[in-house]
């Protein structure tokens, strides 16, 4: 016997029930079977529900990167399990500019680039990429020291300052853009309190403690 799970109208599953004896599903059991189902269909649609509350809690709905609510509790785990990290804060240096001159969607599309291009470099290690303000993200990288995070800056750096960016409106005439980069690793960097990981990053962004890209 098969009795199909439903929630709000959508096929959400498929209960099948079997039975040795012929005969088995009288009315009275199909009757209870789909209250059963009925149940089940509750139950998981508020989990799914739920589910999808929750990831967009997590996330910066414009670049789908996360926040940076999720960025210090993945930070937390990170170092409560004695794991090597680096953090990249990346900053675009004329953002306030672009969006003054080429109107806020040319600001926000030009946001989702620069997260693409980040993607892209850091695919194959285990990650997270936070928005934290208007136009600055962290990128977390576990199990990556000093020297190969800087490489990856570097790259990413070099990468955007190249990339001609195109405006719908005035395509013929494409504009560039830079940014600046704030890198440290823990525990190479001799980080007395591991808690303010975020507070020194920052500091290395604005006083360019490796140097700015």
């Amino acid at each position: 016997l098969n009795v199909i799970l439903k929630d709000k109208g959508k096929l959400i599953g498929l209960l099948v029930v079997f039975s040795s004896e012929e005969n088995a599903f009288d009315s009275r059991t199909q009757r209870l079977l789909s209250f059963i189902a009925d149940i089940a269909s509750l139950a998981i649609g508020r989990i799914t529900s739920a589910s999808k509350t929750e990831v967009l809690l997590e996330r910066d709905k414009l670049t789908q990167t996360y926040n940076l609510k999720y960025l210090k509790n993945y930070l937390a785990k990170t170092l409560e399990d004695n794991q090597p990290v680096s953090l990249i804060a990346l900053e675009l240096d004329n953002f306030r500019e672009i969006k003054d001159r080429y109107g806020e969607a040319e600001g926000d599309k030009l946001l989702c680039v620069i997260v693409r291009e980040m993607k892209k470099y850091i695919k194959e290690r285990p990650n997270c990429i936070a928005r934290v303000k208007n136009d600055r993200f962290v990128v977390c990288l576990q199990g990556l020291n000093s020297t190969d995070a800087l490489t990856i800056a570097r790259e990413l750096g070099e990468r955007i300052g190249k990339e001609e960016f195109f405006v719908e409106k005035n395509p013929g005439h494409p504009y560039k853009t830079t940014i600046s980069i704030g890198i440290l690793t823990y525990p190479q960097d001799n980080i007395k309190d591991k808690n303010k990981l975020l507070d020194y990053l920052e500091m290395s962004l604005i006083i360019g403690e490796r140097g700015i890209i």
